[in-house]
C-alpha cells in the first residue's frame, strides 16, 4: 500500500512542507531563493533563445506558404467563375441559334399521327 502523495494528488495545495523546510531559518530561505548558477542560467538562455529563433523561422516558413496557398486557390477559383461565364453565354447563344432554328425549319416536317 501507497500511503504517501504528492502536491499534484492534493487538489488545492501548492506549497508542501516538508520536514528540512521546516528547520530554515528566514535568512537560510531568502538566500536559497537567491541563488543562482550565473554559466547554467547563460546556457539556459541560449538555449532558448535559440528555440525561439527556430520558432520565429517555422512561423515565417508558415505564413509565406499560406499566403501562396491562398493565392492559388484565388487564382483557381477566379479562373472557374470566368470558365463558368463563357459557359453561360455559349450556351446562351446556342439555345438562340436553335430556337432561331427552329422557326425556319417546321415547314420542313411531315405530322405523323399515331393511333393504337
Amino acid at each position: 500500500m501507497n500511503h504517501t502523495r504528492n502536491s499534484s494528488q492534493i487538489r488545492g495545495v501548492k506549497n508542501i512542507k516538508t520536514v528540512s523546510s521546516l528547520f530554515l531559518t528566514e535568512k537560510e530561505r531568502e538566500h536559497l531563493d537567491t541563488v543562482i548558477d550565473k554559466r547554467v542560467l547563460a546556457k539556459e538562455e541560449i538555449r532558448e533563445r535559440l528555440k525561439f529563433a527556430r520558432q520565429d523561422a517555422a512561423i515565417k516558413r508558415f505564413r509565406k506558404n499560406y499566403y501562396k496557398a491562398r493565392e492559388k486557390l484565388a487564382a483557381t477559383i477566379n479562373k472557374n467563375r470566368h470558365l463558368m461565364k463563357i459557359r453561360f453565354s455559349l450556351q446562351r447563344n446556342r439555345q438562340r441559334e436553335d430556337d432561331c432554328n427552329k422557326i425556319k425549319t417546321v415547314g420542313n416536317f411531315r405530322k405523323v399521327e399515331l393511333k393504337y
